[in-house]
């Protein structure tokens, strides 16, 4: 899926739109007239398509803006240094910010800032400098004695205004230095992903550091954030009682809220999309065949799981390219929506809920049964979807007598001590009876390529019959979730 196609399915050109023209005028907005650099949170929960989109301002600005320069920054790939300076400023550099520079001198006083800020990361002079810790409330105490505050406190201070020296002359020379923030009609753009996943310290230590020492004209930060877990951080570092929300926000000039997608559009143009779902049922009639797509029926299938799930972006993602995965390995063979249908439920059931999923595959207890149904309404699905039988994996029956059973309903014959199926060859299910004094007699059932036995096993499953007629519904169905080869020996 290229990225067009991924737009067009999610309807957020206009707020794409809207973040360019915030970006280009920025300057107007400023919340605060000292600062310098313009900082935007793009808020939105995880799995939401914060990175897709990202993804796609990135690449509409490059395709659009030829005076705005985007580097992108993902600060989980990176917090496992040692400061969260290194990492940031490198990724600026490797952007190639400082092509047209060729004041030699200006570049070498650059180097000499940078290694003074790294140096002070060694010392932890950056959290004093910054206020990331109580420097304020030992100042105090230390003017309690007037001697410790003289040879303790002074040359401590000394040093923090050495490095509030060295940031500006930062702040200035990378300005100086590069074009493309020291000229008005350009702006560059960084932005900042995944920091809501990173460590504590690195993701306040990386607010911190925009805030204090990228602080520079014409320079524009958007983190792509879930305010709501950044904000677990916070409280991780300075205690359950700090208003973390209030703290986060005072980084922010603009808090934009990611749009909600256009779910709906957005799975039937994906779906539309998958080549290997079967185009078509086949149904002999006098010689033609019957043609029918049922890509529809999928992605309304799939709608209706997003609701009854809660999935999020990501999720429906994921299920998605699983879903691919069984349509490459097994599924594209089976001709019906029912059977697609059913195995994207417990695809569904497995992915977002495995502890769930593996107790009703293997325990199958009442309790998870009911579960099940209350927790995800099940009873939606059950009105539209006849194979959603949940006790029937309670069963311990072989798939050939459960088959068995329901041929004989459908025969109008509940009694099968003396029947059994003796035949499954081609479409034909071949169901024989034994009487007193040897007499047998015997029916045939006809199994079309998109029939099925009671919402349950298809005709590809009966195309491997004497491999799989001695597995419970359960353990077939857990095999083909998990697309194992099956090798288990034939047992009467």
């Amino acid at each position: 899926m290229n990225q067009d196609e991924f737009e067009d399915k999610l309807n957020r050109q206009d707020f794409i739109n809207f973040m360019k023209n915030l970006i280009k005028n920025s300057d107007n907005y400023k919340r605060n007239s000292d600062s310098d650099s313009y900082v935007i949170a793009l808020d939105s929960g995880w799995g939401t398509g914060k990175s897709f989109f990202i993804e796609l301002l990135k690449k509409d600005i490059e395709e659009n803006e030829d005076n705005i320069k985007v580097v992108k920054y993902n600060a989980w790939e990176n917090d496992y240094c040692d400061n969260a300076f290194n990492p940031l400023f490198y990724d600026i550099l490797n952007n190639n910010i400082f092509d047209s520079t060729t004041d030699k001198k200006n570049i070498e006083a650059l180097g000499a800032a940078v290694k003074s800020i790294i140096k002070a990361f060694g010392k932890d002079v950056i959290s004093k400098t910054t206020g990331l810790d109580n420097t304020a409330e030992e100042f105090f105490n230390a003017m309690k004695d007037v001697k410790n505050f003289l040879t303790r406190t002074l040359p401590e201070i000394e040093e923090l205004n050495k490095q509030r020296e060295s940031f500006e002359n930062f702040k200035k020379l990378l300005k100086s230095t590069s074009s493309w923030l020291s000229d008005n009609d350009k702006r560059l753009v960084v932005i900042i992903d995944e920091l809501d996943r990173c460590k504590p310290t690195f993701a306040i230590q990386t607010l911190e550091i925009v805030k204090h020492i990228f602080d520079i004209e014409n320079l524009t930060f958007i983190f792509a954030i879930d305010i709501h877990q950044l904000s677990h951080s916070i409280e991780c570092v300075y205690g359950q009682g700090i208003d973390s929300t209030g703290y986060l926000c005072r980084f922010f000039d603009y808090i934009a809220k990611l749009p909600t997608s256009d779910i709906t559009s957005y799975i039937q143009n994906t779906i539309a999309n998958i080549d290997s779902i079967p185009k078509m049922q086949t149904t002999s009639y006098k010689n033609r065949k019957k043609y029918c797509d049922f890509s529809e029926d999928i992605s309304m299938f799939f709608i209706e799981l997003y609701d009854a799930f809660e999935l999020s972006l990501r999720d429906l993602d994921t299920i998605i390219q699983s879903y691919k995965i069984m349509l490459d390995n097994f599924l594209s063979i089976y001709h019906t929506s029912i059977a697609h249908t059913m195995y994207l439920f417990y695809l569904t059931l497995k992915y977002k809920n495995p502890e769930l999923f593996y107790n009703l595959i293997v325990n199958t207890p009442s309790s998870v049964i009911n579960h099940i149904e209350q927790y995800f309404k099940i009873n939606k699905f059950a009105d539209n979807n006849n194979w959603l039988n949940l006790e029937i994996l309670h069963k311990t029956k072989k798939l050939k007598d459960m088959a068995l059973s329901v041929l004989l309903n459908t025969f109008g014959n509940t009694s099968y001590e003396n029947a059994y199926i003796t035949d499954v060859n081609d479409h034909k299910v071949t169901i024989t009876y034994y009487k007193e004094n040897n007499f047998t007699s015997s029916m045939e059932d006809t199994i079309t390529e998109e029939g099925c036995i009671g919402n349950i096993l298809f005709y590809p499953d009966l195309q491997n019959w004497d491999t799989i007629k001695n597995y419970t519904y359960r353990e077939y169905l857990h095999k083909q979730l998990e697309m194992y080869n099956f090798t288990q020996d034939e047992s009467e």
